[in-house]
């Protein structure tokens, strides 16, 4: 499960990247679109980490370094463009779903 947090974060810090890196025509449209996506992630990382603590003796997962250096594996680069990132974004989402299914 502690994989599942380290992905979640990568989620959270690419969509607010991507946010922020908006550019082009639909500028506006895709800036808000990444805007909803990271909306709600800070709370499900905060209650994921708040069982895990409350389910195992393990603390080292929460250390901020750890989960630094954990969630950069994750992270995927930019695109060259905002559609590249919507497709980077989909494709790490598609690792959270299979890591929330197999448990790992």
């Amino acid at each position: 499960m502690t994989e599942l947090l380290y992905i979640l974060n990568a989620l959270n810090v690419f969509y607010k990247s991507c946010h922020w890196r908006c550019r082009g025509d639909f500028f506006y449209q895709d800036h808000l679109l990444f805007e909803r996506l990271y909306g709600g992630i800070d709370e499900e990382i905060d209650g994921l980490v708040e069982l895990l603590i409350g389910l195992t003796d393990e603390r080292d997962f929460a250390d901020a370094k750890v989960i630094n250096e954990r969630t950069q594996i994750y992270t995927p680069s930019y695109g060259e463009n905002n559609q590249e990132n919507f497709t980077k974004a989909l494709q790490l989402e598609n690792l959270l779903l299979s890591s929330i299914v197999t448990g790992n």
